[in-house]
């Protein structure tokens, strides 16, 4: 008796780490976004659409195939609170791009520096300013993200001179082996972000 507890003891706490880890997995699929204005009758995928073209507008037509389901959580509220809402995304890809986007602190400012601009007077200022409002944050995120690529880019191609440097050289020293295994898992860190959208 005291053996099978055990044996179900022990398949439990094996069973609850099946759980979370799949929990774990799933969440690299989703975001979740906070406070964005609940309406009657809204498309709220349209709305998403927008927003996350507006954080990473590299993507392009890209997010109508990669943003699978989108939806509110739980009922609707009466406490006048917006509800957040959870997006599913069919290319793991995508899905980091927009969260490292959004993570970034620069683009973060900027935005943040362009709302005390253009926002710190009356009502009648907020309404007359938020067409310049939307095509400027368009702007900013625009040339933001032409800015990661480039660094991205550069970054890549010093990676890529040094490692040829290292692979021309008859003999090279223990340091200059564990350099080239660095590389070596940067490369493959790299073509693992490339094949996520195929999955």
């Amino acid at each position: 008796m005291e053996s099978e507890v055990h044996a179900l003891r022990k398949e439990n706490k094996s069973l609850k780490a099946s759980v979370q880890e799949c929990r774990r997995y799933s969440c690299r699929w989703f975001l979740k976004l906070h406070g964005v204005a609940e309406k009657d009758n809204e498309d709220v995928r349209s709305v998403v659409l927008n927003i996350l073209g507006k954080i990473a507008p590299g993507v392009g037509d890209g997010l109508q195939d990669s943003v699978d389901v989108v939806h509110r959580l739980g009922p609707k509220r009466t406490d006048g609170k917006t509800r957040s809402i959870i997006i599913l995304f069919s290319q793991r890809r995508i899905r980091d791009i927009i969260w490292s986007a959004a993570k970034d602190k620069q683009f973060n400012n900027s935005i943040i520096n362009l709302t005390k601009e253009l926002f710190t007077g009356s009502t009648r200022d907020y309404k007359k300013n938020w067409e310049f409002f939307k095509y400027k944050a368009r702007y900013i995120a625009v040339k933001r993200s032409k800015e990661l690529k480039n660094i991205k880019h550069k970054t890549d191609s010093e990676l890529v001179n040094r490692l040829n440097v290292l692979l021309a050289k008859d003999k090279i020293t223990e340091e200059e082996d564990m350099e080239i295994k660095k590389f070596n898992l940067e490369f493959d860190r790299a073509y693992l972000e490339m094949a996520k959208g195929a999955y």
